[in-house]
């Protein structure tokens, strides 16, 4: 593609920003679609990358990384002198750029289009900022900009741009991404620093757990001050969405009171009625289809692409999914399993290292679940078809400090939970 200079033609100048202290490849793909638009690039690093080096307008700046988002991308920030800064991680690419006459922006952010995943439509996000000294980034996870000029709630969002993620493409990257923001969010939380970001981290851990506990962390990410309604983007609507799945519809309701074209958010009203009663709401459900064949939806929020323009029966179909999704699974054992039961691992799941830490993926579900040092010796021993008195010995042996009741029951709960969630199936005997 033939770069195009796009900046240089007005009085005003945009850069871009990434974090690169991860030393993924990847970086070197999203630096490439940003330099096809002539655009300069910084790049943070936590030590000097070789494969970056040479490169014609990427620029890198050393910053010490300490388990903080935003003191990165703040360190980085005081480091660029263009008078507009573009915002995109290291495993997102740059697909389109608009000429933009930068002078006649007004206030301090702007948002883009942002397309998190294939299978969602593009929503918005707040990536852009004018570089005068007003704009900083908070939250050590999740984190967020903001401006002390005040016009958080009114951003415009800039055309023609368009973001597109690909982070979930590699499913090795998960379960990693998912430890390590897990770990940043008990940090800050431990220290009493309990933002919005690290609630939701710590919240999302749950997964669909509809236990009291779960929910109250959802409820107390819903009602977060950071996440006070607004004019732009209703920062509440992802935990709204979670709590329909946990039967608590209340928080979606009160969102959509305020704004009834979120289309997620529509869905899972929907879902929750349909699972509970067996009936729909046929007013909601007629208005949903309305807005989704005019495309009248708000697009500052993502949805499945697959329900674009869908009829009534198109929407049914994927009502009935949701419900399918989000109803537990019974017919499984929960805890106790007989001395010969014999298991083995699915053969659909990924592992990786972090940290110490045994961090197992669901490839179907996208599960994760991290395992203690007791439940990963229990998983190693799996990777051969054992029965549960196996285990138990095992573990006897590993542990002979540790009481046995004890040992007992950590492997049954163990075993409950790497079979509920589909990590685990057992053999018949004759196999």
């Amino acid at each position: 593609m033939e770069t195009q200079d796009y900046v240089n033609s007005k009085l005003y100048s945009v850069s871009i920003c990434i974090l690169g202290a991860d030393r993924r490849p990847a970086i070197l793909k999203a630096i490439q679609t940003v330099r096809e638009f002539g655009i300069e690039v910084h790049v943070a690093v936590a030590e000097q990358r070789e494969e970056l080096e040479g490169i014609v307008g990427v620029h890198q700046h050393l910053i010490q990384w300490e388990n903080d988002f935003a003191a990165a991308r703040n360190s980085l920030l005081s480091q660029v002198d263009s008078e507009f800064v573009l915002w995109i991680d290291s495993d997102e690419i740059l697909l389109s750029f608009s000429e933009i006459d930068w002078s006649d922006l007004q206030g301090d952010l702007h948002a883009v289009r942002i397309c998190d995943e294939a299978n969602l439509t593009a929503a918005t996000r707040v990536r852009c900022h004018r570089n005068n000294g007003n704009v900083s980034w908070v939250g050590a996870i999740h984190e967020q900009l903001r401006s002390t000029s005040g016009d958080d709630d009114s951003p415009r969002t800039l055309p023609g741009i368009l973001v597109l993620h690909e982070g979930y493409e590699d499913p090795l990257l998960y379960p990693e991404k998912y430890q390590r923001n897990l770990s940043i969010a008990q940090q800050q939380i431990d220290k009493g620093e309990a933002s919005h970001g690290a609630m939701t981290v710590l919240a999302s851990s749950g997964g669909g757990d509809r236990s009291e506990e779960n929910v109250q962390r959802w409820l107390q990410c819903f009602e977060h001050p950071d996440v006070r309604p607004s004019n732009y983007v209703d920062r509440r609507h992802i935990a709204a969405g979670v709590l329909c799945e946990l039967g608590h519809p209340e928080p979606a309701l009160t969102v959509l009171s305020r704004n009834p074209l979120i289309v997620s958010l529509q869905l899972a009203v929907l879902a929750d009625g349909l699972r509970s009663t067996g009936e729909v709401d046929e007013d909601r459900l007629c208005f949903l289809e309305k807005v989704l064949q005019h495309a009248a939806f708000d697009q500052n929020y993502a949805f499945p692409t697959e329900l674009l323009g869908q009829n009534r029966d198109g929407i049914m179909n994927y009502l009935t999914q949701m419900v399918k999704d989000w109803t537990v699974d019974d017919s499984k054992p929960e805890a106790s399993f007989g001395p010969d039961t014999q298991f083995a691992r699915s053969d659909r799941i990924e592992e990786e290292e972090f940290d110490g830490d045994r961090v197992l993926l669901h490839m179907d579900t996208r599960k994760v679940i991290v395992l203690n040092p007791t439940a990963a010796v229990i998983w190693q021993a799996l990777a051969w078809r054992v029965t549960r008195k196996d285990l138990s010995d095992l573990l006897a042996e590993a542990h002979p400090e540790s009481d046995a009741g004890e040992l007992e029951e950590a492997l049954s709960q163990t075993l409950a939970l790497l079979h509920s969630e589909s990590f685990l199936e057992i053999c018949d005997s004759g196999e």
